[in-house]
């Protein structure tokens, strides 16, 4: 696990979400005292305002982004000392881009297990530049490596960590997400010909502002919140015209209630709300516009939702989602942390209301706290929540992240204690090497996306800001 120097960061107000980057921009973007946004850079490149413009990438052949020779190193130029922040104000949460100190560039090493796992999903991308949710095992650049597919159950079985054919552009997404939580884009040393290839095949994917792969609506802001994280990132533009028509795309996909549904016309669900938020929130964050109404009605949505204290439906006909229970286990509150999320996310409660807290209590319950074992692991979940209980903060943060913490890193392959013991400790040797085995029975997506989602997690320490003070009344803006 990596943690990042703290940073102060000038805060007049704003909305929640997630990046990081040494050495590249990162951006927070207030509300000022006349409504107007104001974007305020961070140690690094300056403000994207400030910068040079980025040279374009050649879209010459059609809408494809074209390879680039690798740059030559260049000296480091010596940092600014920056000027002493003013004491912050306190309001809303602050939604930073890129603020996350990538130790690995500063020193000319990559740190152990967060490295561990951008080196896997390096060596198993497609050469067409997707992830392959089903096939990925195909894709291995590991010639030579024992390949053991699981450790728990299954052992050795090739379908075991197998996902869904048609899951390709949520895998992909994720996993482009997970590079650029450790500080990269495409236009970075180290990982920019993987990122620019995923981005490339992306770009293909789309067509009016809809990815005609995806399977949903959970799938399109994926890959909608994958492009404005590269955009806000690189400062790109032709990123610019994908963002804006992903983001239009999912607006007019919104409900008359206030919400998003799973499928265009579906009735709207906080999962799929959540998920849309935090794209659209992206965007607006990097710098692009997003038809305010979007939002309409949303308030409402959340409300409808939150029946009784600590209370929350999936959905104003469902109260628990259509997968609820399974092999005989029941689901820990997923519904709860995505509405925590959006609730946060945008403005509608701050994260000491009531109305947070009391759902907060609910997930750290001991049936609902991170644990490695059958029918409780829990990826998606585990993302969700952990976003929701860093905003919270306090104790309830300390008790939520220990669990989660050493449930993910003791059991990253490579580094459990049953390859320590047979000797897979390099990439060389175990296929899997800086994965997570895809032990989620409610996780359909296989390898690919459970290592992305974990990853995305341990990444959340130095992904967000806090705007909060804490239980003790210090500011605390990183874990």
């Amino acid at each position: 696990m990596i943690h990042s120097s703290h940073r102060k960061l000038l805060i007049v107000a704003a909305v929640v979400l997630l990046l990081g980057a040494a050495g590249a921009v990162y951006v927070v973007t207030q509300t000022g005292e006349q409504g107007n946004d104001v974007r305020v850079a961070g140690t690094g490149c300056g403000s994207l305002d400030d910068m040079p413009a980025p040279e374009p990438l050649d879209t010459a052949n059609d809408h494809r982004m074209l390879d680039v020779v690798e740059p030559a190193d260049e000296p480091e130029a010596e940092a600014p000392v920056p000027e002493p922040a003013p004491e912050p104000v306190y309001g809303e949460p602050v939604y930073v881009t890129g603020a996350y100190n990538n130790p690995g560039r500063e020193h000319g090493k990559k740190p152990g297990q967060a490295f561990a796992t951008l080196e896997w999903l390096k060596d198993h991308q497609n050469e067409a530049g997707y992830w392959s949710a089903a096939d990925f095992g195909k894709n291995s650049g590991r010639e030579g490596a024992a390949a053991t597919h699981a450790l728990d159950e299954d052992y050795g079985d090739a379908t075991a960590d197998a996902g869904a054919w048609d899951g390709d552009l949520g895998v992909t997404s994720l996993a482009l997400l997970t590079f650029l939580g450790a500080g990269y884009d495409h236009k970075s040393l180290d990982y920019f010909r993987v990122m620019r290839k995923a981005l490339i095949w992306m770009r293909e994917q789309q067509r009016d502002g809809e990815f005609i792969n995806a399977r949903g609506t959970r799938d399109q802001a994926l890959a909608t919140l994958a492009f404005a994280e590269s955009y806000g990132m690189s400062g790109d533009p032709v990123l610019k015209k994908n963002v804006e028509s992903a983001a239009a795309y999912l607006v007019k996909q919104r409900m008359p209630d206030g919400g998003w549904g799973e499928f265009a016309g579906a009735e709207a669900d906080i999962i799929s709300t959540a998920y849309v938020v935090g794209a659209l929130k992206s965007a607006s964050i990097s710098g692009l516009e997003v038809d305010k109404l979007a939002y309409e009605r949303l308030g409402d949505f959340l409300d409808s939702l939150a029946t009784a204290p600590g209370v929350t439906r999936y959905s104003t006909l469902r109260l628990d989602p259509p997968v609820g229970e399974k092999d005989g286990f029941t689901r820990a509150p997923v519904a709860t942390a995505a509405w925590m999320v959006t609730a946060i996310l945008t403005g509608r409660h701050k994260a000491k209301d009531k109305e947070i807290t009391d759902r907060a209590d609910l997930l750290l319950r001991e049936e609902n706290l991170p644990k490695w074992e059958r029918g409780r692991i829990d990826y998606a979940y585990w993302w969700l929540a952990t976003q929701a209980m860093y905003q919270v903060g306090g104790g309830r943060w300390n008790t939520w992240q220990k669990p989660m913490s050493e449930a993910l890193v003791a059991h990253q392959r490579g580094y459990s204690e049953t390859d320590k013991k047979q000797g897979w400790d390099g990439a060389d040797k175990l296929d899997e090497h800086g994965s997570w085995d895809a032990a989620d029975i409610w996780n359909l997506d296989g390898r690919v996306s459970t290592t992305a989602l974990a990853n995305l997690c341990l990444q959340t320490y130095y992904r967000y800001a806090r705007l909060e003070k804490d239980h003790e009344g210090k500011l605390t803006q990183r874990g």
